[in-house]
Order: C-alpha cells, then sequence, then structure tokens
C-alpha cells in the first residue's frame, strides 16, 4: 500500500458554491440556524412530504440552510457506529494541526504494545478498517494490514487510544472529550454533545442530537473548511468519503461485533472509504450520484451529504433497508432537485445563408428576472465536437443559478478562423437581444470555455473593440462584450505555442504574422478587457501552463482584473475528470456569482484566498 501524499500545508479553502455555504455560530438551538424553504433551496415542494416517515427524526440542509425538521431537533441519543466517520475525522484534524505527519505513519508510534504484523499497521489501516487485529481467526490466516476488510470493534478501540496519545492524554478512558473538542468539536460550534464509553469497549461513544450531526456534515461537505478556516485537510476527506477498499478481501461475519448485512456476492468489495459508507462505484444506491457518503450505526443513526448538490440529510430511528437499496433517500433527493434545471433545446441563435447554429439553453427553476448568464464554448481543438460537449457543465451551472447557454459552433473543416470567433460573439449577442424572455438580465453575461473553448470565451474577454472580429450571423448592432470569462487551459498566445502552420488558422506565422496576432487574445488586452479566471494544469501536455501564466501577467500589466488557479498534475481537460469536476463549477460558479451577482465592481477585487489546486491520485 502507497501513501502518497504528506500534508505541507493546506491548500484547500471551502467549497464555494453559487450562494456562499453557511455556518452557524456557536450553539444548538434554532436561533443558530438559517431557515429556508424546499423552493428557495431547489427542491421540489413536495420532498418533505416523500421524506416523512423514513425516520423517527430527521433534518434536510443544503449549502447549510435548515430546510426541515421532523421531529425533536436536540433530542440526543448515542449513536453507535455512526461515531466512526467523526473518529476517523479526528484523524485528518491531527495531520491539519501537524500532531502527526500523515495517515501513513504506523500506529505502533503511539501504540508501542503492538507488535508483529501488528505493528505495521498504519492511520490509513486502520480507518479503512483493514488493520488485520483480528486474524488470525478460526479458518482465516494471519492477514497483514491492507488484505483484508473486517468491520471490527477492535479497530476504532485502537484508533481511540492512539488520538488519546497524540493529544496528550494516557488512553481512551482518560478525558477523550477534549481530544475531540480540541481536534474540531468546539471550532465548528459544537455544544451539548456527549462522549461516552459502551460496556464492549468498543472505543469512544457520542450522544448526538441532529443538530450536532448537522454541523458534522456540513464540515464534510465543506470539505474539512469551516468559516474560512481550514480544519481537515480537504484531500483528507475527499479520500473519506470514496471507496478506498479496492483490492482487498472482505469478511462481512467477522469477529468483534463485525457482523454486517452485505452480500459479498453483491459487494465483493466493501462501498467504503475512511470510517464511511459510499456510494463511489454506485453499488450500493445504484442510479443515485456516486458522491453520496455517509456515516450510519445501529438504530437508524445517518448523517448522509453529497459534495455536488450541497445536500446534509440527518437522521434518528432511520428505516433500514438491504443493500443495494433501488429507492432510497439520495433517489429521493436527487428526483427532487432534479427540477431545479430546465432545458430548452436547440434555440437558432445564427443564420449563414442556408446554415444554422443552435444552443441549449440551461435555466434555474424558481428565477424568473435578472438571471445572470452564461455561454458555455466546448473545447474539441476547433476541429470536433457538439453542444452536448459541455452540457453537464451548462447544467451545473444552472444548478447554482446561471442561465447556461451551451452552444455550437462551426469547426474545421467546414470554417476556419475567425468563423468559430464570429459564432462566440453571435451567442453573445443573441443572449444579450434576446435573453430577455427567459429572464437573462443583458447587463450580467458571461462564457465559460475549455481548451479552444478557453481560446474563443477568451477572446470573447480581450477582443470586444475589434470589427473584424464580430462577424455576421444575427442581432448586429448589439454589443458582444461580456462581464466576466473562465478560460480553462486557452491557448492565448498562437506565436508561442507554434512555428509551424497551424489548420486552424490556415497558415504559418511567416505566412500571415497579423491573422496569428489577430487570433492571440493576448494581442488585444487593455484596460477594458473582461475579469478572467484562468484555470490551467501545470502538466498539460496539449496546451503548456505557460499560456495561461503569461496571459496573468499581461493582463495585470494592462490593469485587468484576473487570477489563475493551478492544478497539479491534472490531464489537459481536467473538467472532464469526475476528479476534478465539482472542484472546476465550484471555482466557476464563485467567479461568476461575484463578477454578476454582486455590486458591481466587486469581480476587480475578487481573489481566492489559495488559487492552488493540488491534487495526487491515490494508488
Amino acid at each position: 500500500m502507497m501513501f502518497p501524499w504528506i500534508l505541507a500545508s493546506a491548500v484547500w479553502s471551502a467549497v464555494l458554491p453559487a450562494q456562499p455555504i453557511y455556518f452557524p455560530p456557536p450553539g444548538e438551538t434554532m436561533e443558530q440556524q438559517s431557515r429556508t424553504t424546499p423552493p428557495q433551496a431547489g427542491f421540489d415542494p413536495g420532498v418533505i412530504g416523500k421524506l416523512r416517515g423514513k425516520a423517527a427524526r430527521w433534518a434536510l440542509w443544503r449549502w447549510g440552510r435548515l430546510i426541515h425538521v421532523e421531529g425533536g431537533f436536540n433530542h440526543k441519543q448515542d449513536v453507535a457506529s455512526l461515531r466512526k466517520t467523526w473518529h476517523a475525522m479526528t484523524v485528518g484534524a491531527a495531520i491539519q494541526q501537524r500532531r502527526i505527519p500523515s495517515h501513513g505513519q504506523k500506529l505502533s508510534a503511539w501504540l508501542p504494545d503492538l507488535n508483529a504484523k501488528d505493528a505495521e499497521s498504519s492511520w490509513w489501516h486502520v480507518i479503512t478498517q483493514s488493520s488485520g487485529f483480528d486474524y488470525p481467526h478460526d479458518s482465516f490466516p494471519a492477514y497483514r494490514p491492507g488484505q483484508m476488510w473486517t468491520y471490527s470493534d477492535k479497530n476504532p478501540r485502537r484508533l481511540c487510544d492512539a488520538l488519546a496519545r497524540v493529544y496528550g492524554k494516557k488512553h481512551h478512558r482518560d478525558h477523550y472529550e477534549e481530544v475531540l473538542r480540541a481536534a474540531y468539536f468546539d471550532a465548528i460550534g459544537m455544544r451539548g454533545w456527549e462522549a461516552g464509553f459502551s460496556r464492549q469497549d468498543d472505543g469512544i461513544r457520542l450522544l448526538l442530537d441532529l443538530e450536532d450531526m448537522g454541523r458534522l456534515g456540513l464540515l464534510a461537505l465543506a470539505r474539512g473548511a469551516w468559516n474560512g478556516a481550514q480544519l481537515i485537510p480537504r484531500q483528507f476527506v475527499e479520500e473519506l468519503e470514496t471507496k478506498r477498499t479496492s483490492g482487498m478481501r472482505v469478511n462481512y461475519d467477522g469477529p468483534d461485533d463485525g457482523k454486517i448485512a452485505l452480500d459479498p456476492k453483491l459487494f465483493p468489495e466493501a462501498p467504503y472509504g475512511f470510517m464511511t459508507w459510499v456510494n463511489t462505484a454506485g453499488d450500493y444506491y445504484p442510479g443515485a450520484d456516486p458522491a453520496w457518503a455517509w456515516g450510519s450505526g445501529s438504530g437508524g443513526h445517518y448523517i448522509l451529504w453529497n459534495r455536488n448538490n450541497g445536500v446534509v440529510f440527518a437522521a434518528q430511528g432511520r428505516e433500514e433497508a438491504q443493500a443495494p437499496v433501488a429507492r432510497g433517500i439520495p433517489h429521493i433527493l436527487e428526483e427532487s432537485l432534479a427540477g431545479a434545471v430546465s432545458v430548452v433545446r436547440d434555440i437558432p441563435y445564427a443564420h449563414y445563408s442556408d446554415r444554422q447554429l443552435r444552443l441549449d439553453l440551461y435555466l434555474p427553476a424558481g428565477k424568473t428576472e435578472s438571471i445572470p448568464g452564461v455561454i458555455v464554448v466546448r473545447g474539441g481543438g476547433w476541429r470536433q465536437g457538439d453542444k452536448q460537449g459541455f452540457a453537464r457543465i451548462a447544467e451545473a451551472l444552472a444548478a447554482r443559478g446561471f442561465a447556461a447557454a451551451s452552444i455550437e459552433y462551426r469547426v474545421l473543416p467546414e470554417a476556419k478562423f475567425p468563423a468559430a470567433v464570429h459564432d462566440t460573439k453571435v451567442a453573445v449577442r443573441w443572449m444579450r437581444a434576446e435573453g430577455k424572455r427567459y429572464g437573462i438580465h443583458p447587463g450580467r453575461i458571461g462564457a465559460i470555455g475549455g481548451s479552444a473553448g478557453g481560446h474563443l470565451v477568451a477572446l470573447l474577454a480581450t477582443s470586444a473593440k475589434i470589427a473584424s472580429l464580430e462577424g455576421d450571423g444575427c442581432n448586429r448592432g448589439i454589443s458582444s462584450h461580456v462581464q466576466a470569462v473562465v478560460a480553462m487551459a486557452p491557448v492565448v498566445d498562437f506565436a508561442a505555442l507554434s512555428r509551424g502552420t497551424i489548420e486552424f488558422l490556415g497558415s504559418s506565422r511567416e505566412q500571415a504574422p497579423e491573422l496569428w496576432a489577430l487570433a492571440s487574445p493576448v494581442t488585444h488586452l487593455d484596460a477594458g478587457s473582461a475579469p478572467m479566471l484562468l484555470m490551467h494544469s501545470k502538466t498539460d501536455r496539449t496546451v503548456p501552463y505557460q499560456q495561461s501564466l503569461d496571459m496573468l501577467a499581461r493582463a495585470k500589466k494592462a490593469g485587468v482584473a484576473a487570477d489563475l488557479v493551478t492544478l497539479e498534475e491534472a490531464p489537459h481537460a481536467f473538467w472532464n475528470s469526475a476528479q476534478y469536476f465539482q472542484e472546476t463549477i465550484d471555482r466557476a460558479a464563485a467567479f461568476f456569482n461575484s463578477a454578476l451577482v454582486s455590486p458591481q465592481g466587486a469581480a476587480r477585487n475578487f481573489r481566492f484566498s489559495q488559487p492552488i489546486m493540488q491534487r495526487r491520485i491515490i494508488r
């Protein structure tokens, strides 16, 4: 087993939805909550009725705002094995606080009584329940750490003992509540909770109410951050909520209270992260978003969250269902959110003789006026693709409150430069002239694109004054100026990209230097250019990272508000990867929210507090 990352610095900031996450102040009453309604939160009004009866007591939040409580909000109970997720989070807190170097450290550094193969177990092995502490047992051999997954009480017991020593205690019975308070419980405003023990001595038990459970779920949803402070490394949270058991054997009838109601034929590998159940493989909740993760304990105690849609659902006395669950709470919540976006397809927006270009317009539900608009321009090397290429991005932006138009545009071999530029400008003019029928504000229009699309939207940002790039199509005389641009892995300077012939331009630089300059967004930068957010991978092998670095430097020199989000070791089209998609949307939505929704001028002061995206693939 490899542990390729050790925390060097806290490089992640909180998820940034179109409306900021609400972090309740310390306390345990309704007064600390920000209340909202299902429609205001983007849910179908009937979602409460669909959830009613699914648990004795439950509460639903979206982006930290409380939508509904069923039963006692402050009814405190022992949440059984649900505690394990939050003990695992304490390991993350210890890493963040530099009390331990990484989850790859061996537990024997803190528990010297571990010997033989058990001394090889790391924090990672314990929080993935693959320590092997139970073996040999009956006919099972002495599995080494990382070989066998078992839901054993030895893991939380050893984990709490080790964490107690990390935080200066003798063992887990030595005022362990002080460990949790120092780790992160105090930092997220937890009040009224209790820590205790069970007769079987299976580690620290937690007595929580729905209010406490909501705070814990919100911490996971916010990627380990709370109100601007990073309490748990973001990458740790992302590992916690995704499957970590690939290649491990399973024993669902293990010793030390290790019996789990899963069929090894249906689940040959445990759907498990760091002491957390996960839907990464789509096997526990078939058809539901793989991003769902949850901690659970006997008696129906349950904290469910989804980083993609901002939902936290906490329950006590929840009805249990045999996995796989064909229609569970995740399915109900997703169905109730599906109505949050509507799509008007195949709207004609440009006409060239007998050629007609179309777009698909994704609209947020419940908004009918002053909607900020975004032109969505897919990549494809100016040669391939259609408006479905960035449909997922358009839909995600619409779910955040933007009217997103995913456009088709002319590509090779049909047309060379500047045809594609003309098309994107016509799309802006269409949205400005015709968007009012869909409630789009004509003065709040942005654009997002990747690769070739990144080049085209970068030109939208810089070339509003260049008449030769306006083209025909429709709505001549309407401005094609945009108020904000997100350009992902864009080509911005053809001269720095190549010295040969570029087919899109139809010539070499020597043959047509003016054309190459005209096609390069950096050529047109001036103080009137639109604010822009650049995103680029350092290891991009298609469009060099230097392109965005140069654009950033020149933009700042010209007095243009610009920022760069750098990805370490990501592919060229990182937005197509599940690993990077949500972070891409979070960053783009936050930028557009600042530029198109906030008071005028806010975008020019907009900066990500930590603009570096850093993610390693864990093998």
